[in-house]
Formats: C-alpha cells, sequence, structure tokens
C-alpha cells in the first residue's frame, strides 16, 4: 500500500529512485533512471495536455541518455560519468554556444548601428545588456565562457574604435577609449585593470559623466540556493522570501536591503528576526547629531531595541 504524502520515503535510496521535474513557464525536464518509466511518463503527460488543449511540440521534446549533452533555458547541461580525474559524477551546466552566439551578434549590432555614436552613448547602451546576460549566467560554471565573450566584445569594440583612427595614430586612438591607470567601480568593488571600454560627456553645469562596458570576468559565479521545503512566494513566511529574493519581498525597499545586509539579524541583540517582529529603521548617529540618511548609517533594529537606545541616545550628550 503506498503511503500517505507526508509519510513519503526519504532518504539518498529514495531520492535516486524517484521522479525529477525541472520546469519554467511551459518548458520542462523530466528525469528518472529508468527509460520504460520515462516513456509511460510522456504518454501520461501528453493526456494531461490534451486535457487543457495543449500538445507536446515533437520538435522540442527529445530523449537522451545522461552522459547526452542537452539545452534547457540557454543553458548546456552535461553529465560527466565518473573517471580517473574524478571519483564522483558530476553534471556540468555552463551558457550554451546558442546564447554566447546571439549576445555576441546583438553586441556587434548595437556596435555596427552606432558608427558615429560618442564612446560615451554606445557604452550605455551596451552596458545593461552585457551585465543583463552575465547576471543570467552566473549561476552555472561561466568563468572561462564569461573570459571568452569579453575577449569578443573587446575585439568588436577595438575595430570600431580603430574605424576612427583616421586623423590621429592607432596609440592616441586607442588610448582614449581604452584609458590605462583607471580604477573602475562595479557591483561594489573596484577593479584597476587596463582595455575597458570607457566614455565621458560634459554636461551643463561644466562636470563630467564617465561610464564603461564592465568585464563579464567581474561577475562572480553564484551557487545556486533550492527553495527550502515546501515554501512558496504565496505563503506567510515574510522573512524567508524577504531574505531570498527583494523581489518577493512585502516590506519597503529599505527594510528589504538592511534586512539582507545584516542577513536577518538585529543589530543590537543580535537575535534572528522572525515573522510577526515589528522592525524598525534607526540611525546608528542620530540625525539631530549630525547622523546621515545613508545605508552607512542606518540599521535595522527590534521595536524594543530601536526604544531602548532611543533613550540612551537622549540621556547621552
Amino acid at each position: 500500500m503506498p503511503k500517505p504524502h507526508n509519510e513519503a520515503a526519504k532518504g539518498s535510496q529514495a531520492k535516486r529512485s524517484a521522479l525529477g521535474i525541472i520546469r519554467y513557464a511551459d518548458d520542462f525536464v523530466l528525469v528518472h533512471r529508468n527509460k520504460d518509466i520515462l516513456d509511460r511518463i510522456i504518454l501520461e503527460c501528453e493526456k494531461w495536455l490534451s486535457l487543457m488543449g495543449l500538445t507536446l511540440a515533437p520538435s522540442k521534446c527529445q530523449l537522451k541518455l545522461a552522459s547526452q549533452s542537452f539545452q534547457f533555458l540557454d543553458f548546456q547541461i552535461t553529465y560527466l560519468f565518473p573517471g580517473p580525474a574524478r571519483k564522483k559524477g558530476k553534471i556540468l551546466i555552463c551558457p550554451s554556444k546558442k546564447s554566447i552566439m546571439r549576445v555576441t551578434t546583438k553586441t556587434r549590432q548595437i556596435i555596427q548601428s552606432n558608427k558615429a555614436a560618442s564612446a560615451y552613448q554606445l557604452a550605455g547602451k551596451l552596458r545593461p545588456l552585457v551585465v543583463g546576460w552575465g547576471n543570467y549566467f552566473q549561476y552555472c560554471e561561466c568563468k572561462e565562457t564569461f573570459s571568452k565573450v569579453d575577449n569578443i566584445i573587446y575585439q568588436q569594440l577595438r575595430a570600431w574604435a580603430l574605424r576612427r583612427a583616421v586623423r590621429q595614430g592607432r596609440m592616441v586612438v586607442m588610448a582614449k577609449y581604452f584609458p590605462k591607470g583607471n580604477t573602475y567601480a562595479f557591483q561594489g568593488r573596484s577593479y584597476s585593470t587596463n582595455w575597458v571600454f570607457s566614455g565621458d560627456k560634459k554636461t551643463k553645469c561644466g562636470g563630467t559623466l564617465t561610464t564603461h562596458v564592465p568585464k563579464l570576468a567581474w561577475i562572480s559565479s553564484k551557487k545556486f540556493a533550492k527553495v527550502k521545503g515546501s515554501y512558496s512566494v504565496y505563503d506567510a513566511n515574510r522573512m524567508y522570501w524577504s531574505l531570498r529574493n527583494s523581489k518577493y519581498s512585502f516590506f519597503s525597499h529599505r527594510k528589504t536591503k538592511l534586512l539582507q545586509m545584516q542577513n536577518g539579524y538585529c543589530a543590537s541583540c543580535k537575535k534572528a528576526f522572525v515573522n510577526g517582529d515589528v522592525m524598525e529603521v534607526d540611525h546608528i548617529i542620530p540625525k539631530s547629531k549630525g547622523g546621515q540618511d545613508r545605508y552607512s548609517n542606518l540599521q535595522l533594529l527590534h521595536r524594543h531595541c530601536h526604544i531602548s537606545k532611543t533613550k540612551n541616545d537622549l540621556t547621552t550628550p
């Protein structure tokens, strides 16, 4: 007799024999050790989809062995069997060749359609494309791919710059668009490097605005953490989703950012915030004493911790 849902078998053996389902919108992957079971599951999927008037597209459906690479959501997924170099099998996930071709084609089209634009304008159009593509693929084995794409984009920008080397020499033009000795800020870190495409423009007030095309190699690879248990963005666990993804936070932007900066802990009592706690934003140095309204001078406290700190601030000369 099968066990109830809440008493389902657990453990590594149960996980190995269970069906794996990975879904995003209308794209999904089914994983199982037994091909016969997969064939039966595919038939059941077709029956279930037919009830809603949908069908599986034969051109998009494939049945492959684990050793055969396949693409899903622009990721290339390959299973590497154990061998002399590794004791255990490994799943290798990296950006697909199609996604690399797509992004480099877009950058080339933008560069070619802006031959007369300034370096500031061109960098402003390339930057969101490069950063957005890199952020999407940062949760996989991306280091080698990012270096490869960086080199392709550099060659494209180098050709754009040297096209302008008519009256000036190549070295002068390259020094103008790829200045040496500069320090660039990106995602809270600073990089002192050369061969970074940058441009500037004068403002009406006489100042100068500068922008650059960041290197994909500056986007560090991250490990994706699965959603715990049966948590959902529709449940009442506000604290978990605020810490995991600010997109699903129920709190204000300021509270959510401070909550993430403090890893979910009160800055005063050092205890973790839980659902139902009343949280308040506090100025570390009160504004009455010259404290600025910046995140470096802000902290998130329990209400009772905030009251205690405020009393101490009032009694301290």
